[in-house]
């Protein structure tokens, strides 16, 4: 974690696709860290803020909606054909899944785009746990080593 936080503070590194500020960790609480593929997603709304708490089974239709709300609700429940899109500066080179039938139907793909802005969010739950836990000592215990370590002296102790 040490040398994610030191390279997000450190201007002169960083890839040249993803700004520096991106890789911390603290920026998976935002829920999405790059923003859906017009090509592969079509025009979906980016994922709303979420809501603290999130209930899953009030929260999620909410969000849906308004990540379709650019679409007409006939088409939300329906694969359709996208057109691939031309590369700037590429004559003859498209990108996109080249007129194919999508995998996924436009709910399906916001839904998918709900669930992993979720899971970044619970990642960054667990990291800032473990990054709060190493401040004190300078490197993250399990429970089981901190088990381990208290019978090791209880036996000292005792012995």
């Amino acid at each position: 974690l040490r040398s994610i936080e030191a390279e997000s503070r450190s201007p002169s590194q960083g890839s040249a696709s993803v700004p520096t500020q991106q890789l911390s960790w603290r920026t998976l609480y935002t829920g999405t860290l790059l923003p859906m593929d017009p090509a592969v997603c079509g025009p979906l709304k980016a994922v709303p803020p979420l809501p603290n708490p999130f209930t899953l089974t009030s929260d999620t239709p909410e969000l849906v909606q308004q990540m379709l709300a650019d679409l007409p609700e006939a088409v939300w429940d329906k694969k359709q054909f996208q057109a691939p899109e031309a590369v700037a500066n590429f004559p003859g080179l498209c990108r996109g899944p080249g007129g194919l039938l999508a995998g996924e139907t436009p709910r399906q793909l916001a839904q998918n785009a709900l669930g992993a802005a979720l899971l970044n969010r619970l990642c960054a739950n667990v990291l800032s746990g473990l990054a709060s836990s190493t401040r004190s000592t300078g490197r993250y215990e399990s429970p089981k080593e901190l088990a381990a370590a208290a019978a090791w002296a209880a036996h000292h102790e005792a012995g």
